[in-house]
């Protein structure tokens, strides 16, 4: 890949609005846009957008800003071209661009060239397409304190730590002998279980992060017939999963997304486990497990008027969760017992009724 050539291409997606964005970097920018604009200024200057007619032969009027390197988002000369949203018109321009020499951008090119300049690290490059792909507030708001620049910040002081524990790990044993001591072992231990509170949390950060990129992952698992899909139609407020009164209708896993203040979940419904014979259903609940294993939260539904405790307790036992895996007990059907299991969270599925224990 040629670093130097001059490369061009639509930045703003598809053409579907008013305003097209037409991005080039490289050497040749200044030359390039002296080419497509008609009267050209005898000196172009920085960061100032001015309207131009552009095209030979012409296509629009459009606004024109150039950002001189290393002041650009690229670090290299740079200019933006605002053109009305057409598909000719941008076909068109770009068609120009490519006889007068112009590389079309590779995905991604724009933000490599960035990097690889020094106008971000590794970790703001990836918080780019982050915030790109952000469909909620929790998302937008983690690629925008990664872009800024917090995670960076807290590698380059981990890496600072780091290397001056080293330097007093090797003061020590080279000048051990001697009667000289260049830091205490209490500095030294407190030191290292300040680095390893650090590392602990920053690999809980990531963690955390991909939860929020992904969803959050939630089962809703028990018996056939518990109401597993009931509860998952009215929390999607639709009817996503066949309901009905014969016990084991549901034969796979059923995932959906559901986005609450801010914050997206992973919604799967699960076949009902369960002692069976029945070829299709066995692969069904072996999928329930599956689904069960890579949960953060799972939902466990059972009908209060026909499940005893110790029957809660082996099915729970035999899901083996995790100790990371928050486990939610949930009696259903409140509307068919008018007592309920205080130790657990109480709903009807049915009629929307849901009384937490507080």
């Amino acid at each position: 890949m040629n670093l130097e050539n001059t490369i061009a291409s639509l930045i703003t997606g598809s053409i579907d609005g008013a305003v097209s964005i037409i991005r080039i970097s490289g050497s040749s920018t200044l030359h390039v846009i002296n080419q497509i604009v008609a009267n050209p200024p005898i000196e172009w200057k920085p960061n100032y957008m001015q309207l131009h007619t552009i095209g030979n032969p012409v296509l629009d009027q459009a606004l024109v800003v150039y950002f001189k390197a290393p002041k650009s988002y690229t670090g290299q000369d740079v200019a933006e071209i605002y053109t009305h949203a057409s598909t000719y018109i941008v076909n068109e321009l770009m068609a120009q661009l490519y006889k007068l020499g112009v590389a079309a951008a590779t995905a991604g090119e724009f933000t490599m060239r960035a990097y690889l300049n020094g106008k971000m690290d590794l970790a703001q490059a990836e918080a780019v397409a982050d915030m790109i792909a952000a469909e909620t507030s929790a998302e937008h708001k983690m690629a925008l304190n990664q872009l800024k620049g917090e995670i960076s910040n807290q590698l380059a002081n981990l890496k600072s730590d780091l290397i001056d524990f080293a330097g007093l790990i090797e003061l020590e044993l080279d000048f051990g002998e001697e009667d000289v001591e260049f830091a205490s072992r209490n500095l030294l231990n407190q030191k290292l279980v300040e680095t390893a509170s650090v590392v602990l949390e920053l690999k809980n950060s990531f963690a955390q992060g991909n939860a929020i990129k992904q969803g959050i992952p939630i089962a809703i698992v028990g018996a056939p017939n518990a109401g597993k899909s009931t509860l998952l139609n009215k929390m999607l407020n639709e009817e996503r999963a066949i309901v009905t009164d014969v016990a084991g209708t549901t034969r796979d896993t059923i995932e959906e997304m559901l986005v609450v203040n801010g914050i997206k979940f992973r919604i799967i419904d699960t076949a009902g486990i369960r002692d069976t014979v029945d070829e299709v259903e066995k692969i069904g609940i072996q999928r329930s497990y599956g689904a069960i294993s890579k949960a953060q939260i799972v939902f466990y539904l059972y009908d209060p008027s026909i499940t005893s405790l110790s029957q809660i307790e082996d099915q729970v036992n035999s899901m083996q969760l995790p100790s990371s895996t928050k486990l939610i007990i949930v009696a259903n059907k409140s509307d068919l017992r008018a007592a309920h299991l205080s130790e657990h969270i109480t709903i009807s599925a049915k009629n929307n009724s849901i009384q937490p224990i507080l």
